[in-house]
């Protein structure tokens, strides 16, 4: 992994982090949001599908990470985010897929299954592809379709640090790896 800083830990996690086009059509789907549901709204830049968070990471397991990330191979695939949701119980207003791609589920339950291999600390909860627009969220519904889904041509995932600053949490884009090409 090339993390040129002398820093010996940091919090990461493996996610789908969208090009700007991907980015710019979320955004227009997080604004279509706003007038369904209230909450602390994410920012535009940080918008994402988080596949595995690990949590603070000492610096020499970061390496362990690049190696797990490589052998993770799975095809490119399509991610449709139609439906707006609201989780009343955690209060996260999220984009959501009405079908989760097969490809998806695997990668989200292949690098947890290397992860904890590895002895990486792994989520108990079953994965459930959602991309977080706001926390504290709260809204009359708890589900409703957007108007224009956003459709999202995954051919990558990231290896992301994030760091807490004074206006909230900065996403530090760390290594990416390519997913097998499927002739989509």
């Amino acid at each position: 992994m090339s993390v040129k800083n002398d820093r010996t830990e940091a919090r990461l996690f493996f996610a789908l982090w969208p090009d700007e086009a991907t980015r710019s059509r979320l955004t227009e789907a997080g604004n279509e949001a706003r007038s369904a549901a209230a909450g602390k709204w994410v920012k535009p830049c940080n918008l994402h599908v988080t596949l595995a968070f690990l949590g603070d990471v000492e610096a020499k397991r970061w390496s362990e990470l690049g190696r797990i990330a490589a052998e993770t191979l799975e095809p490119s695939f399509i991610l449709v985010l139609d439906r707006l949701e609201i989780w009343p119980r955690n209060g996260i207003v999220c984009l959501v897929p009405s079908q989760t791609p097969l490809s998806l589920e695997n990668l989200a339950a292949s690098l947890a299954q290397r992860l904890g291999a590895a002895e990486f600390p792994t989520e108990s909860r079953p994965f459930r592809a959602h991309l977080t627009l706001a926390r504290r969220g709260r809204s009359e519904r708890t589900s409703l379709p957007l108007s224009k889904p956003v459709v999202w041509n995954i051919n990558a995932f990231s290896l992301m640090e994030s760091r807490l600053g004074r206006e909230g949490s900065i996403y530090i884009q760390r290594e990416t790896w390519h997913l097998q090409e499927t002739g989509q």
